[in-house]
């Protein structure tokens, strides 16, 4: 397979410049803080970064952009190898003797806005707390789509380069070109985070709470207030608040381009999120009566859990630990389900959910009419057979890595709900789980190897498996066969 490695220069040098700057209010804060060895390793980190960037980006930057499927894929797989690395290096080198797997694990968390943790966050210096919610907020929509919305010259690429990257099965073109699909997804990203900032700051937060939590809350990662993970001491505004932005950020992000454009009828229309507020409305009533039944919680603990489940931000304001079995059951399948396409929610995507419920429907009806046509139709459009197999397939890979990886996780010997909630709450990046995992989504209690196992379930989640999963395959490095 010939690789476009003159591509994976041009991605990589400009990600390490971003990175070498989006360090910098970590530096600021520790800094701020007294944390010397942290501000110093980052600092060191910073320059090496930017000035390897800049001194690749000089050698390249004229070359042309072309590329194939399997080179979006393999920079992709490549680019966020190298993120996990580089931002792993600002725990490791902070002076507090974290292990490299823990760090590793950290940084996969962060970037996959997975909100599960090993070291403890009350052990962190504050500019590391700053610097995870800053790998939540770019690992929300992406590093590879920042890059192509700031680089125009990546046009011809953008689309193959944030394919693999894009979380979700499609992504809706917004504008006529890719890179300006790409500015509009931030755009409206970076308006929800500032909005929920403001709103944070005005119900009382300090202003690196009220930061740290909205780079984490809009980026569906979760939360940095934790008690001994639950959240109790927050203010009902402050609930109410983030609840509602890890609904939106669940949410399709072309829900927004529709509303931007004052194109009303076609929110109005949208099945997808539709069946997004009526899920999360169907599980908040069943957990509500199983609660108020038991006399465990309110009609808010159900919709606050509903919506973080569903949106996999993985934070909990209430003890569901202790809740009756069935609402256990609807908050693992609102695991698997995960938020919209196109949005910063993990799991199955609810897009997928719907196409595959209709091929049910479509297979039902072919058993009683076998000569009958029956197309499946999405937005009262046709999906084509390459769609739906693809929609399938994802479905049946995202089992298997699940079962795969309870298999592995296994070999712990920690509880069957500890071990396969762990492995749900890696895959789906909710991070918060059952089990021992309830309440809080501490993964300490795994050992190191399962650790590096869990960091990788994390990343390829987030990657939807195939940037992974393909680099094992025969078919994608033969050169023989279609690109």
């Amino acid at each position: 397979m010939n690789f476009n490695f003159n591509l994976f220069k041009n991605v990589t040098s400009i990600m390490l410049i971003i990175l070498s700057l989006i360090m910098i209010p970590s530096i600021l804060v520790s800094l701020h803080f007294g944390e010397q060895q942290t501000a110093f390793s980052m600092f060191t980190l910073a320059i090496l970064c930017f000035i390897v960037g800049i001194i690749v980006f000089h050698n390249s930057r004229k070359i042309v952009l072309r590329s194939t499927i399997r080179d979006g894929y393999l920079i992709t797989f490549m680019s966020w190898l190298v993120l996990v690395i580089i931002g792993s290096m600002p725990f490791y080198f902070s002076g507090n003797g974290f292990n490299l797997i823990d760090c590793i694990f950290e940084s996969s968390a962060g970037w996959s806005t997975t909100g599960a943790f090993v070291i403890d966050p009350d052990l962190l210096p504050k500019s590391l707390l700053l610097w995870k919610a800053v790998c939540n907020w770019f690992g929300g929509i992406g590093m590879i789509m920042l890059i192509v919305s700031v680089t125009p010259y990546f046009s011809v690429s953008g689309q193959k380069l944030s394919a693999a990257e894009a979380p979700g099965p499609n992504l809706e073109k917004m504008s006529s070109k890719f890179h300006g699909t790409a500015r509009y997804l931030y755009f409206f990203y970076l308006i929800l985070t500032i909005a929920e900032l403001i709103l944070l700051k005005l119900g009382g937060l300090t202003l690196f709470d009220a930061t740290i939590n909205s780079l984490s809350g809009v980026s569906t990662a979760g939360i940095y207030l934790n008690d001994g993970g639950i959240t109790s001491h927050l203010t009902p505004y402050i609930k109410v608040i983030i609840t509602l932005f890890s609904f939106l950020c669940a949410t399709n992000f072309g829900i927004y381009f529709y509303l931007f454009k004052k194109r009303f009828k076609d929110i109005y229309h949208d099945l997808e999120l539709k069946v997004y507020i009526a899920i999360i409305l169907i599980s908040t009533l069943i957990i509500g009566l199983a609660i108020a039944y038991t006399d465990n919680g309110n009609l808010f603990d159900a919709l606050s859990m509903s919506i973080s489940f569903f949106s996999t931000s993985g934070f909990t304001f209430s003890e569901y630990s202790m809740w009756p079995t069935v609402t256990k059951i609807v908050l693992i399948s609102a695991m698997f389900i995960g938020g919209c396409s196109i949005s910063t929610g993990g799991g199955i995507k609810i897009s997928r959910i719907i196409v595959f419920y209709k091929l049910i429907l479509r297979g039902i009806y072919k058993r009683i009419h076998p000569r009958g046509i029956k197309p499946i139709f999405f937005f009262d459009k046709p999906i084509s057979v390459n769609n739906v197999f693809t929609a399938t397939v994802y479905l049946l890979l995202y089992f298997l890595v699940f079962l795969i990886g309870s298999l592995l996780l296994s070999l712990d010997n920690l509880s069957m709900e500890t071990t396969l909630s762990g492995a749900i709450g890696a895959i789906s990046n909710v991070g918060l789980s059952f089990g021992e995992l309830a309440n809080v989504a501490d993964y300490s209690i795994f050992s190191l190897p399962a650790r590096l196992l869990l960091s990788i379930l994390m990343v390829g989640g987030r990657l939807e498996f195939y940037a992974i999963v393909l680099l094992f395959t025969r078919s994608f490095w033969n050169t023989n066969k279609s690109n």
